[in-house]
């Protein structure tokens, strides 16, 4: 299991490798908060009028 565990963190290092420095991370971070917080208040509105959220 340790062997997966170390798998997976280097992939993530890997993936993340081209941040560079902490504004462009605050950036990002911003942009995918924003993007979920936005998409749930979507949902919900669209729970509350009992409509469907697919298209």
């Amino acid at each position: 299991m340790n062997a997966w565990w170390h798998e997976v963190w280097v992939t993530l290092q890997a993936e993340f490798a081209d941040i560079t420095d902490a504004s462009q991370l605050t950036r990002m971070t911003v942009r995918l908060l924003m993007a979920a917080v936005l998409g749930g208040i979507l949902g919900f509105e669209r729970e509350h009028q009992g409509k469907a959220a697919g298209v």
